[in-house]
């Protein structure tokens, strides 16, 4: 049987181009039209998503045969392929658990365990994964002796598998725990989040820790709201997924609490007025009645009404990560990373393939960096401006 949130992605896919009153062919030609659009498009429901659903439906057989196995074919390629990124990270926690080194999936992975119950439904990207900070450097010896290799950015790592090239990314910190004082760290810090955790099986027996359900959907939306701005109709659908399959176990309570002190309330807040206008009823009303910024702080009015104004400039996700930090030291310190950040990430953002030319690089990023600060400036004081940054 269908979910309310497979019906109500399904409609969302449809519902541009389908008139209410189309019956018969006209039915199916309007259909036709919009999984073609549909599968043209990164930025709209993946196919293999959409083959589950119109299968589930049984809207699939009124599709001609062509994309009918256009569509089979390419969710049998992403259940492969998830096969094999499932099967590394069992790899790499049972490489770990020789040293005793805890791991914990996160974004794709970790909604593969919890959330997805068909691997071949969510594409994946990478591996996302998490060790305590202690075992970092062990961790990476680990990687480097089972294969891997150190990718140009930091943190990433690369290997073959086959013809296929793994890239696995390694963090030991997530960043809207690191904004955070010392005081609210001892209470709020990644410590918590590893004491929380809870296993998970899957059918056939492979396991994982997992963060607990208001973790998981933090470290979920605030990737969709503040790491891109311009949030996926499947980063939307993985939200509301992990509503309804933690329904019981999520503690609304806790929840906001969180998010208040990691001061991510206005970029979630954006991002759930968007999920209730297109699935509404999977977040409690009085959870984004609690996240919507108060009439009487003036500041948080106006940042929220100029950041909802200008949600399509592509940097607003490093202005939310700065108003995150509850220190100034801490604004601080992001800023000058933005301004400065190592010569691998210059070299990688500005395709920069001889190193030794990257110095000269950062004053073009200073210059920009300024550009965008005074554009910032005038569109937040609501004045007219004539820069182009």
């Amino acid at each position: 049987m269908i979910s309310l949130t497979e019906d109500k992605v399904l409609d969302s896919c449809l519902s541009e181009i389908l008139p209410t009153d189309v019956q018969g062919g006209e039915f199916l030609n309007s259909l036709r039209q919009k999984l073609t659009s549909q599968l043209s498009s990164s930025h709209k429901i993946p196919k293999p998503l959409l083959y589950h659903i119109l299968k589930k439906t049984y809207l699939i057989e009124n599709l001609p045969e062509g994309l009918q196995s256009d569509l089979k074919k390419v969710y049998l390629l992403n259940f492969t392929r998830n096969t094999t990124l499932l099967e590394e990270f069992i790899k790499i926690q049972t490489l770990f658990a020789t040293e005793d080194i805890e791991i914990m999936p996160l974004k794709g992975m970790a909604l593969l365990f919890s959330v997805y119950k068909d691997i071949g439904l969510r594409p994946m990207d990478d591996i996302d994964l998490l060790v305590k900070r202690k075992d970092y450097k062990r961790a990476r010896e680990l990687l480097i002796v089972s294969g891997y290799q150190d990718h140009e950015l930091p943190f990433y790592y690369t290997k073959m598998i086959g013809r296929r090239t793994v890239l696995l990314d390694m963090q030991h910190e997530l960043w809207y725990l690191k904004t955070m004082s010392g005081f609210k760290s001892s209470i709020y810090g990644i410590e918590r989040i590893w004491e929380n955790v809870q296993r998970i099986y899957l059918e056939d027996g492979k396991s994982a820790k997992i963060m607990e359900a208001e973790d998981l959907l933090i470290h979920v939306v605030a990737h969709a709201a503040i790491d891109h701005v311009k949030p996926r109709l499947l980063w939307l659908y993985d939200i509301i997924s992990i509503c309804e399959s933690h329904k019981e176990k999520m503690r609304w309570d806790v929840f906001l609490n969180k998010v208040v002190n990691y001061n991510l309330g206005i970029a979630f807040y954006r991002l759930f007025k968007l999920v209730k206008e297109n699935f509404n009823g999977a977040i409690p009303e009085f959870v984004i009645d609690e996240l919507k910024p108060k009439k009487n702080n003036f500041f948080e009015a106006r940042l929220y009404g100029w950041f909802l104004n200008n949600s399509s400039i592509t940097w607003l996700g490093h202005i939310l990560r700065i108003f995150s930090c509850s220190s100034l030291s801490g604004k601080i310190r992001l800023v000058l990373f933005y301004l400065f950040p190592g010569r691998e990430l210059m070299a990688e953002r500005y395709k920069i393939k001889n190193k030794r030319l990257v110095y000269f690089y950062y004053p073009l990023r200073a210059a920009i960096f300024l550009g965008r600060l005074i554009k910032m400036f005038f569109m937040f004081t609501g004045k007219k401006y004539n820069i182009r940054a």
